[in-house]
């Protein structure tokens, strides 16, 4: 059985800046506003981190310096992704050498992969690290779709990919992964309706229109 990285309530951190630069003394009152209202893991250079406007050197520091003020108070989950399987990878093992707990990989836009072809991407960059990564999936966003039965093949390729966050308003691949994804597997499901399946991290920012991503955790 694969174990979740965490239980509980996981924040993703927006990136302030001031004067077109990263205000890390901003960054830390955040962090700690997280510590204080008890939240157990925080995605650093998401989406809602502005992840795809951040420079390679902003994305290692905020990588550095978020593990280093929160140490083992909280879980850092360091947004990775990339359509360029080498960079992702590189970007991967620097936070894992940073700390990191874990890694949100998203789906490779733009390239429109085959199955197959995200299948490789995926098992590359986990086979390169030694910490849990999870699956990122918006194709509203990337043009690029992880199919139920692929995200299975990526499971049960790789031990370390234990949970996919997988956003999709199409009803029907929610009914597919009910029959697709073994009960025992730990499932990241972000869907709108902020159902939980099996044991599973799920979330509720789209159901209440938060813009800030918050998942809470359940153990059934």
């Amino acid at each position: 059985m694969k174990s979740p990285i965490f239980t509980g309530v996981c924040t993703a951190l927006v990136t302030p800046f001031l004067n077109n630069e990263v205000n890390y003394p901003m960054l830390e009152q955040l962090l700690r506003r997280q510590l204080d209202a008890g939240i157990h893991a925080v995605v650093i250079c998401g989406t809602t981190g502005e992840s795809p406007t951040l420079s390679d050197q902003e994305k290692l520091t905020l990588f550095r310096r978020c593990k280093d003020f929160v140490g083992e108070r909280m879980q850092i989950i360091c947004g990775t992704g990339s359509n360029d399987t080498d960079y992702a990878i590189e970007l991967t093992r620097y936070s894992c050498e940073v700390g990191a707990d874990a890694a949100l990989v998203v789906t490779p836009y733009y390239n429109k992969a085959t199955q197959e072809g995200l299948i490789k991407h995926f098992t590359a960059i986990a086979d390169s690290i030694n910490i849990p990564v999870i699956l990122y999936n918006v194709p509203g966003r990337t043009g690029c779709n992880i199919l139920p039965e692929t995200a299975v093949a990526i499971n049960e390729a790789c031990p370390n990919i234990i949970d996919s966050d997988s956003i999709s308003w199409r009803t029907w691949i929610i009914n597919h992964l009910f029959v697709f994804l073994p009960c025992h597997l730990t499932k990241t499901i972000r869907i709108p309706a902020g159902i939980s399946i099996g044991k599973s991290i799920w979330h509720l920012d789209t159901f209440f229109d938060r813009k800030s991503c918050i998942h809470l955790g359940v153990m059934l």
